[in-house]
């Protein structure tokens, strides 16, 4: 029993030994062991790599410089940085202008009568049953921001109830806020009688107490209507949706704009007065 701890203590020791190296760090001996050693190789050869690639850029764009001062600027154009805009693939559904059968979808779809001026839009505001202090803030936000618009509490209401009663109260739109876990996550745009209804999923909320320095005048008259980038089909329908809501005569005297901007999938929302 002797002997075997005996020897259980030296092969830890040889082991010990074993896995146990010198590196030399910023002029400095360190022991390490083998894991760690194998990580600072990494990183002393990784660093190595970035002050090589680092000097070979610095030499090109050396050269790239004097290319154009002797040769002119057309001899070395300047490189575009790559984005995710510009190296986008390109969108089969893209509207082009003038586009006779985008044209004809949209002069005999259901949103066709208001941009005829054969309606005025009327707006009913609500949100999800149970709904707390944030989402009604939201939603009186939406009040401001929506002209000839209503809010109006579910109180156990089903939401095909209330269609049937905007239906009945001649309202062309309705707009419910969704929560999650005590803060809006969700909406639901229905125009109405017969739709389209959208669903968009709502992220980084910021009320206008959140924001610094923002504006607590009145808010007056009919806002500008700003819909940007949306150029594909679906993003025809989208901002047809939107532009539902407001009215088609802004009042510029206001000073009121509301801006829905389309970039990467995602629409950007300010309301500015």
């Amino acid at each position: 029993m002797l002997k075997l701890n005996v020897w259980v203590v030296i092969n830890f020791v040889l082991n010990c030994f074993i896995f146990l190296e010198v590196v030399v760090m910023s002029g400095k001996e360190k022991p390490v062991g083998g894991l760690k050693l194998v990580r600072a190789i990494r990183r002393e050869r990784a660093k190595e790599l970035r002050t090589i690639k680092s000097k070979e850029k610095r030499k090109r764009v050396a050269e790239r410089r004097k290319l154009r001062a002797t040769f002119g600027e057309d001899i070395c154009p300047v490189q575009q940085p790559k984005t995710l805009e510009n190296t986008r693939e390109y969108d089969e559904t893209i509207v082009l202008p003038n586009d006779e059968e985008e044209v004809y979808e949209e002069n005999t779809d259901e949103i066709a009568p208001y941009f005829h001026m054969k309606t005025k839009p009327k707006v009913l505001l609500t949100t999800s049953p149970k709904a707390k202090v944030v989402s009604w803030k939201l939603c009186y936000e939406f009040h401001r921001c929506i002209p000839n618009s209503h809010v109006i509490g579910r109180k156990g209401i089903s939401l095909k109830r209330l269609i049937s009663l905007a239906n009945s109260k001649n309202y062309t739109d309705i707009v419910v806020v969704h929560e999650d876990r005590r803060s809006p996550n969700g909406l639901v745009l229905c125009h109405l009688p017969d739709g389209p209804t959208a669903y968009f999923k709502m992220q980084n909320v910021k009320l206008p107490k959140d924001i610094k320095n923002c504006g607590k005048g009145a808010v007056f008259g009919n806002p500008e209507l700003v819909l940007n980038n949306f150029s594909t089909r679906l993003g025809h329908t989208v901002a047809r949706m939107l532009a539902c809501l407001f009215p088609q005569d802004p009042h510029f005297g206001g000073r009121r704009v509301v801006t829905f901007h389309n970039q990467r999938d995602y629409i950007f929302f300010r309301h500015h007065w």
